[in-house]
């Protein structure tokens, strides 16, 4: 993975110049959606130089934020730039030789599993399902591999040194045999209609309660809007 490393050192410059976009914001939205807390512990892997790491540091004011990137030009820049902030453990090298005892409530993956080899994907997620806590959960954000598959075509030169399209049947070859599963996934629109997609994974451990929801029937709950609405404005 050396090239890989060496790739994402040059390419460093050119995240400086985008900053927080869309993506990232959007990322935080979904995060908070489907659980973040301001108190937990989290893993983000592929960091660059800490442009999505910013905003989880400022939401994460009483957790922790581990920040992981396998170029050690980005992790440089990104300690530089968020040096003010306490709450941030930098981990420089590809996330799949580390030998770590970490367990964390969240996962992030924004816009990475693209770029690591299909081939290591197995070993990814047995990594990441060991170290998630019962409850926690992990987030992806990934061009949608439908287009991808037409920048592949059309647009090769915006590509990366891995760029690769994860369609939904290979990334649940890789995670269910290890106790992970698809508990969300959405397809939304950042620049391109529908380019990008959202996914939140769980552990199927942790699937043990299905609480009955109570709805009240629409002619009642009809009833009650109209009492409220004659208190609030009186009869009319």
């Amino acid at each position: 993975m050396k090239n890989v490393s060496e790739f994402y050192d040059g390419y460093a410059s050119r995240q400086l110049e985008a900053n927080v976009t869309r993506r990232h914001n959007h990322i935080m939205k979904g995060l908070v959606r489907f659980g973040l807390k301001n108190d937990q512990k989290v893993l983000e892997i592929g960091c660059g130089i800490g442009t999505l790491t910013g905003l989880l540091a400022d939401y994460l004011n009483d957790g922790i934020l581990l920040a992981n990137d396998i170029s050690p030009e980005s992790i440089k820049i990104a300690q530089k730039r968020l040096i003010n902030y306490k709450n941030i453990k930098f981990i420089t090298g590809n996330f799949l030789d580390l030998q770590t005892e970490m367990v964390v409530d969240v996962v992030v993956l924004p816009d990475v599993i693209e770029h690591i080899p299909l081939s290591e994907h197995n070993f990814l997620f047995q990594k990441i399902q060991k170290l998630l806590k019962p409850g926690g959960f992990v987030y992806i954000n990934i061009p949608n591999p439908y287009y991808l598959s037409w920048c592949i075509e059309h647009k090769p030169k915006i590509l990366q040194i891995i760029d690769q399209p994860i369609y939904t049947d290979l990334l649940c070859k890789n995670i269910y045999h290890h106790g992970l599963f698809i508990f969300h996934l959405e397809t939304h629109s950042q620049w391109f209609e529908n380019d990008y997609q959202s996914i939140v994974l769980k552990r199927v451990s942790d699937q043990t309660e299905f609480k009955e929801l109570t709805y009240i029937p629409k002619s009642i709950l009809k009833r009650l809007l109209l009492k409220i609405k004659k208190k609030m404005y009186g009869k009319r």
